[in-house]
């Protein structure tokens, strides 16, 4: 009896790929899941045969699925107990350990990892093959200490040893999985991902050795699973808001259902390429000082047209070891101003002043100056920001969705197109930082768009995930408030209209790419 074969596809590449990491994922309804459900049966497959013709007396393969909540294991679980004993007769379920054994031995696991050190339940174990259910869903370090555990030493199974993992645009591990599969090549490319490990010989670390492992991003779409009711399903998501249905129907990396900003960001309008800011402009500091992740330092430099929109025409991130106290801070953004030309050489201080997270004026324990004061000593003129997240939160609302005159544009009757953000980011707001070994991708236009509303109060932005480049936005939005007041030339459109605007782009052939895609020119 078949009860799973894999449609030509990406279906198809994602069961025949023979790396160790394999990303099935983007649209909704591709049928990720029936992938990973069956994907181990390559491994038991081989198995069965070894040990039928007496290679091997018992398999030491070891699989596990893992889901990130109980209630969403359970899904699963109901398939494979009504499909694994069609399979293979002899196939022994144990409740407790949620664990299938295979009559050639292969034992094939469920877990969940509902917490962030829940790894640890698992570590005492050996793998052959991990999958993960919405790998968005789970975070990085859950990802990589599973991976420590996916080794074996049966010839055999050590040249089939695998990650597998299916998921949609959305959950709080979008931005690390997008960093990791997503951003590296282009889809369907397979690509070397190099891993230094030490080698041991007596409880003594002899040498290094660099291993190699093949990676592919398999992006699916609805119409890789003709299995499904596709025209019904997709009328169900057309009824979804404009960022649900970028993630679901058109598995667009660059927006996240139950985003903070939700439907107001749009690359097209608030990402930019860098131009001359006019000499007019008044220009701003913005800073949230931290040292270690995830105490990421985020600056952000913005400048005021005369419509009192902004515009951050630069950004950094740092971190240790680039900087190790607010004093190594001051001198980099000293260098980083002198050579931009907003440094005042005569008196040795910056031109420019802008807001300093408020904490930075206590104390904290240390002996000696405080952060703003380090700050100011190196001549880095900062102000003390107002904390206030509500306030901010609705202070970058506004400004997402405020629409000004543009300086040359002019619609069909000679009016001015408004089409200017109150808030927009250059193109090259954004930079790598080295976080634990890893090579990390953070900066506005990259964490913005995908950072999660606060579950218990969606209005402001969930402190538990990297909002560091929202803080130094939020500081700025709030030394420079904006509100609606009739007769102000700007308007503030709301999400029909701006998804109206978004439509009638789509349907002149302009294409959305994210932050990578680069927005109009002034």
């Amino acid at each position: 009896m078949l009860l799973f074969a894999p449609h030509p596809g990406a279906q198809t590449r994602f069961v025949s790929f023979d790396g160790r990491y394999a990303l099935i994922g983007g649209a909704a309804g591709g049928g990720k899941s029936q992938c990973l459900l069956y994907d181990p049966f390559r491994q038991i497959t081989i198995e069965t045969k070894r040990v039928s013709t007496g290679e091997i007396k018992v398999s030491a393969g070891r699989a596990i699925l893992f889901r990130r909540t109980m209630p969403e294991l359970r899904e699963v679980l109901d398939r494979a107990k009504r499909t694994f004993t069609l399979i293979d007769k002899g196939v022994e379920w144990k409740e407790q350990e949620k664990t299938f054994t295979f009559s050639c031995g292969y034992k094939y696991m469920f877990g969940q990892m509902e917490e962030e050190g829940d790894w640890l339940k698992y570590y005492g174990f050996e793998f052959t093959w991990v999958g993960f259910d919405e790998l968005t869903t789970f975070t990085e370090e859950q990802f990589d200490q599973m991976d420590t555990r996916v080794r074996s030493s049966d010839p055999v199974l050590s040249k089939m040893l695998s990650i597998r993992a299916g998921t949609n645009p959305v959950g709080i591990g979008l931005e690390w999985v997008r960093r990791r599969f997503v951003e590296v090549a282009p889809p369907n490319t397979p690509v070397i991902r190099r891993v230094t490990v030490p080698i041991i010989e007596n409880g003594v670390q002899v040498r290094t050795e660099t291993v190699e492992h093949k990676q592919i991003f398999i992006p699916a779409r609805l119409s890789d699973n003709p299995s499904i009711d596709q025209a019904q399903y997709a009328a169900t998501l057309t009824t979804k808001s404009s960022a649900t249905r970028r993630a679901l129907l058109d598995g667009d990396w660059y927006v996240s259902q139950g985003a903070w900003v939700g439907d107001l960001w749009d690359p097209e309008v608030h990402v930019c390429k860098p131009f001359k800011i006019p000499s007019g402009w008044q220009k701003y500091r913005s800073i949230d000082f931290g040292i270690s992740w995830p105490g990421l330092t985020s600056v952000g430099y913005f400048a005021v047209d005369p419509d009192n929109n902004l515009v951050c025409y630069r950004s950094l991130a740092l971190c240790r070891p680039t900087i190790q106290n607010a004093w190594d801070l001051g001198m980099l953004l000293r260098d980083v101003e002198i050579q931009a030309g907003e440094w005042n050489m005569e008196r040795g201080c910056s031109m420019i002043s802008g807001p300093l997270d408020s904490a930075c004026w206590a104390q904290g324990g240390q002996v000696g100056p405080t952060i703003a004061e380090s700050l100011m000593e190196v001549g880095i003129l900062v102000d003390k920001s107002t904390k206030d997240r509500h306030g901010a939160a609705d202070q970058i609302r506004y400004r997402l969705g405020r629409r000004s005159p543009h300086p040359t544009l002019l619609d069909e009757d000679g009016k001015p197109v408004m089409n200017v953000p109150g808030i927009r980011w250059f193109d090259t707001c954004w930079s790598w930082v080295q976080v634990g070994g890893k090579r990390v991708k953070v900066g506005p236009i990259i964490t913005l768009p995908v950072l999660p509303a606060d579950e218990k109060d969606p209005d402001v932005p969930d402190t538990n995930a990297n909002d560091h480049d929202w803080d130094q936005t939020a500081y700025m939005c709030m030394a420079r408030p904006i509100s609606g007041i009739e007769g102000t030339p700007d308007v503030y459109l709301d999400i029909d209209e701006l998804e109206e605007q978004r439509s009638k782009r789509s349907g002149a052939g302009l294409q959305r790419s994210g932050y990578r895609g680069i927005g109009r020119q002034f």
